[in-house]
């Protein structure tokens, strides 16, 4: 089983969202993953559901040592430092989500992906709460802010702008207990963003 960072040095991209959504996911399939993370402030769902011996908090001033026999994921946010970029070496994958609602956005996104590919070439490039409308365009231009910088990424996926991830918050849920509570709500979801997270965590979860 992988072990998987989620990173983008930008905040407000969905990345802890993402990470405790693959962890439930994993839970879910009889895995018992590890919720490591840098950025407990900005984790937007109740971190009390990870409490115990699933979730590690990593301070400003502790080092990082990995525990390389449990399944890692590693949700980590701010600056590109030390500590992050020994995890991306020991990593299996990089998710690097990106919530394009302007180009700032996608300019430092790929300066993120080609300092972290000296680190690890699985990188996997998720366009997360972005506007159906918005995402053609928004992979075109990242992917030629790539080319520039001499970085290719084989594997750039859509996760769906949704109501359902901004009310997760809310209710202190994963996507997968909203879709289990409501059989009207896994009828929608099951239209496009649980095939688009499965897609994800079955390529990350491998």
């Amino acid at each position: 089983m992988a072990n998987v960072l989620f990173y983008n040095e930008i905040g407000r991209q969905g990345k802890s969202s993402l990470a405790y959504n693959f962890y439930d996911y994993l839970k879910r399939n009889n895995q018992k993953p590890k919720y490591i993370t840098n950025d407990i402030t900005n984790i937007s769902f109740n971190a009390n559901k990870l409490i115990g011996h699933d979730l590690t908090i990593i301070k400003p001033s502790d080092e990082i040592e990995i525990d390389t026999e449990n399944v890692n994921i590693f949700d980590f946010g701010g600056f590109l430092d030390n500590r992050t970029l020994i995890v991306a070496e020991y990593v299996d994958y990089i998710v690097v989500p990106v919530s394009y609602s302007s180009n700032s956005e996608l300019t430092l996104t790929s300066q993120v992906v080609k300092s972290l590919t000296k680190y690890n070439k699985n990188i996997i490039i998720v366009f997360n709460k972005t506007k159906a409308s918005k995402i053609s365009r928004g992979m075109e231009m990242l992917i030629q802010l790539l080319n520039v910088l001499d970085v290719e990424v084989l594997n750039i996926l859509t996760i769906a702008e949704s109501e359902y991830i901004n009310r997760l918050a809310d209710f202190n849920q994963s996507i997968f207990d909203v879709a289990e509570n409501s059989k009207g709500d896994a009828t929608r979801l099951n239209k496009t963003l649980l095939p688009q997270l499965d897609e994800l965590f079955t390529l990350i979860g491998e």
